[in-house]
């Protein structure tokens, strides 16, 4: 019986030797790759999150290897969160090759990795191509990647008309096809690619008295097409610029943009003035009141004398 308990002894400190000893060698492996125990479990996850990893692997008592820092480091972008990773077994080994032959997406062992643009986004593939979807406040936006090989609208044109059945495929029956350009939204939705390429071939760009827009050099690296589903009592896509903000020709300012600088800047005047006001003393005050009567005194006499040149003209 007491060789048995020794044994049994010498079995639990060998296994807490051995646990000891991958701690240290654990926090040795981090220390090299600068990094915490925090920050690596965190990336793990994501790792894990995006099946990369194992889904066997528990990301919180795992203790850091060479084999998943090897992970982590040739999946970066997709641990720090700036990437998103789509296996490659879910694409055609054809659509694979165009995608990472035009840059969409880098092939990094098994999966394919594409650029994060929101922070509430995951990658999938959606009828055979790479879908990134966004969720929103309301809903979700969803963008589909394709691996075409467009310099300009005249290949868009061609492009659309190549694939027209593929594209009709991914609108349901009550979604309409639109585009943006420049940030501006086309001005009514269409119900199948066809419609919609007629649309381009007579569209006059974002303002009706400047044609040709849509064929300016430049204009493709601009140029969005979107399926939406219309509201009720509109046709019309609603959708905030997809690149950054709208874009407005040099040649002519919008209108209604001047309105709105204009009103807005009346009203940065207004505040500021309330601001001096709530701030100035009783002989700021007076001295304040002063000058404005005298300036009314002058506009009232201005306005007197501009009455009766008048009335010396009419008689």
């Amino acid at each position: 019986m007491v060789k048995k308990k020794d044994a049994a002894s010498i079995a639990v400190r060998q296994a807490e030797r051995s646990a000891r000893d991958i701690r240290k060698r654990s926090k040795l492996l981090l220390k090299n790759a600068q990094l915490d125990v925090r920050s690596y479990r965190k990336q793990l996850a994501e790792l894990k999150k995006q099946q990369i990893v194992s889904k066997r692997v528990d990301v919180r008592s795992h203790q850091p290897t060479r084999y998943m820092l090897g992970k982590l480091k040739k999946f970066k972008g997709v641990a720090l969160g700036h990437e998103l990773a789509v296996p490659v077994s879910k694409i055609s080994t054809h659509r694979a090759k165009q995608y990472t032959d035009r840059g969409i997406a880098a092939r990094v062992e098994k999966f394919l990795l594409v650029p994060k643009t929101a922070a509430k986004q995951k990658a999938d593939v959606y009828k055979g191509h790479i879908a990134l979807t966004t969720e929103l406040n309301r809903g979700e936006f969803r963008e589909i990647k394709y691996p075409a090989n467009i310099h300009d609208m005249h290949n868009i044109l061609e492009w659309l008309a190549e694939h027209e059945n593929e594209l009709n495929q991914l609108k349901g029956p009550k979604d309409q096809f639109g585009f943006q350009l420049n940030g501006h939204n086309s001005r009514q939705g269409l119900a199948n690619i066809r419609e919609l390429i007629a649309y381009l071939m007579r569209y006059d760009g974002t303002n009706p008295k400047e044609r040709g827009n849509l064929f300016k050099k430049g204009a493709v690296d601009e140029f969005v097409i979107m399926r939406f589903r219309p509201p009720k009592g509109s046709n019309r896509p609603n959708m905030e610029p997809y690149y950054g903000e709208k874009r407005y020709s040099p040649r002519k300012k919008d209108r209604k943009d001047e309105r709105r600088g204009a009103d807005y800047k009346r009203e940065k005047e207004r505040q500021r003035k309330a601001r001096q006001r709530l701030a100035e003393g009783e002989e700021q005050h007076r001295q304040r009141i002063e000058k404005q009567r005298k300036y009314d005194r002058e506009r009232a006499n201005d306005r007197r004398e501009s009455r009766m040149a008048k009335r010396l003209l009419g008689d």
